[in-house]
């Protein structure tokens, strides 16, 4: 019985983590998707000025890779001269809070 209680007690934890993630990956917005894609381009890097040299392209790998991969509506927002501007600040103002390589670097 005591068994059985901590079975269902588990099931309905992981129930509720994978709730609570599905809805943070859905409130994340489009900067900071971008930002975390960057972030698996910049895990290879080990010094600021690798990072400053590379920073603007991987971003805008980043921002190709969610473009193609993302919605219609992701799609018409960086599909903009003025979309692409405020999605790319977006994502460099997100990156720091989302990439712990880039926030090493950057005290570093």
């Amino acid at each position: 019985m005591e068994n059985s209680k901590n079975h269902i007690l588990k099931i309905i934890a992981v129930l509720v983590l994978n709730l609570s993630m599905l809805s943070f990956l859905n409130g994340q917005t489009l900067g900071e998707r971008i930002a975390f894609k960057a972030c698996e381009y910049l895990d290879s890097i080990d010094n600021y000025s690798q990072l400053e040299d590379s920073i603007r392209g991987i971003i805008t790998k980043a921002m190709a890779d969610i473009m193609f991969n993302g919605t219609e509506e992701e799609r018409n927002l960086i599909g903009t001269v003025e979309g692409i501007k405020g999605t790319m600040g977006a994502a460099f103002k997100a990156l720091p809070s989302c990439c712990y390589n880039v926030r090493r670097l950057m005290i570093k």
